[in-house]
């Protein structure tokens, strides 16, 4: 909203260097601060989903490092575009403009990295079952940010594409990408609909995670191993009772899901039936307390 201000003002004033200068330095640095929202947020996705890659010690610190030099870029980009307002010598005024393309390109790059991030956390087959977090649900998580970064990237891919094109001449016709509905539709209504978006839907409680997460499980408050998560190896299902054809004692079948060690996936297992002659050990059988895997699950791992 500053950036769209100082814009307006600055077309009004087009001799005023400040408003210039300070247009520039708001719409970078408020990109920037969506951009690292929307890879913190692709990180909980990938912790949630792939808990073996989005809590390793690697990864984490790449995340962080990825933040570190989006503000590194950032800073350098309210410099150079400063001084490129002040500066005649034309060998600074070069490389003010390589140090704007190198930071433009990595804001564009950023933009897109949670939209990679989380295609690559859906796309992997998963080791770990979903730790849910936050209100809603899950599967809503994933589309809202791919849907924000894709309009934060067109936003960042237009404004570095604009840079990298040949400087306008003083005269002639300008191109359609330089014209003023272009440059309020790519570079500022991307950043305006995403925040309405996450004010809209309560980002801060959808992407919601317990304070001192710091493990897989921490986001659910379970304990999930990767290898042997919160469910049980072995589910047991309803016993099935069969009268044999009255050719003899009723026979009792206990059909069972068994995780598989190979795939980690659930197996329909049935074993030999079960004869019982009497009725009180039929009885007994039936009294027993069996647990029950939830539907859902049965949908994702059987």
């Amino acid at each position: 909203m500053i950036s769209t201000a100082l814009h307006i003002g600055w077309s009004y004033n087009q001799r005023n260097a400040k408003i210039g200068i300070a247009e520039n330095a708001f719409l970078d640095a408020g990109a920037e601060i969506l951009y690292i929202i929307n890879l913190i947020l692709a990180l909980r996705i990938m912790r949630a989903r792939q808990a073996w890659l989005g809590w390793s010690n690697i990864f984490t610190a790449f995340i962080w490092l990825l933040v570190l030099l989006t503000g590194i870029s950032t800073v350098m980009l309210v410099v150079v575009v400063a001084q490129s307002f002040l500066a005649l010598q034309t060998n600074i005024l070069r490389i003010n403009r390589d140090i704007e393309l190198f930071g433009l390109a990595w804001l564009a790059w950023m933009a897109f990295v949670p939209l990679l991030l989380t295609a690559v956390a859906l796309v992997l087959p998963r080791r770990n079952y979903i730790d849910k977090f936050g209100t809603g649900r899950f599967r809503w998580k994933p589309i809202i940010l791919m849907t924000a970064s894709t309009l934060l990237t067109l936003g960042a891919g237009w404004r570095c594409g604009t840079t990298f094109a040949s400087p306008l001449q003083q005269i002639g016709r300008r191109p359609w990408y330089f014209t003023s509905a272009c440059y309020y539709v790519f570079a500022l209504m991307p950043e305006v609909i995403v925040i309405i978006l996450y004010l809209a839907i309560r980002i801060d409680l959808r992407f919601h995670v317990p304070d001192g997460a710091d493990g897989p499980g921490s986001y659910s408050g379970a304990t999930v191993d990767e290898k042997d998560p919160q469910w049980p190896e072995t589910v047991y299902l309803p016993v099935a009772v069969q009268d044999n054809d009255g050719l003899g004692a009723p026979v009792v079948r206990q059909d069972f899901l068994q995780v598989d060690p190979r795939t980690g996936q659930y197996q329909l297992s049935r074993p030999q039936d079960s004869r019982h002659s009497t009725t009180s050990s039929l009885e007994s059988r039936r009294g027993m307390q069996y647990q029950f895997i939830q539907k859902d699950a049965i949908a994702n791992f059987a």
